[in-house]
């Protein structure tokens, strides 16, 4: 099935549990199996988009995943040399 077809089938066990049709179990792993889709549809697309990058964009895909600490800036000056403070 596909991903807004799995997301239909979902709402329909939402509505189901609501009247009393359907169990909560039953909505919890249809909710996991979703979630495992869409994972991996997000992975596959991460990977296709890598593969098919240049050098440049793989870089800046890497400083993306990265992770990257608190990262200090420079300090705001005006054209006269004054520093800004918060």
């Amino acid at each position: 099935m596909e991903m807004a077809e799995n997301r239909q089938v979902l709402g329909l066990i939402k509505r189901a549990v609501n009247k009393g049709e359907a169990t909560q179990p039953h909505l919890k792993r249809h909710r996991s199996y979703l979630g495992r889709i869409i994972r991996q549809w997000k992975t596959e697309m991460w990977w296709k988009c890598l593969t098919s990058a240049m050098r440049d964009k793989v870089r800046q895909a890497l400083r993306y995943t990265k992770p990257g600490g608190q990262r200090t800036t420079k300090a705001l000056r005006s054209r006269s040399g004054e520093v800004a403070y918060s």
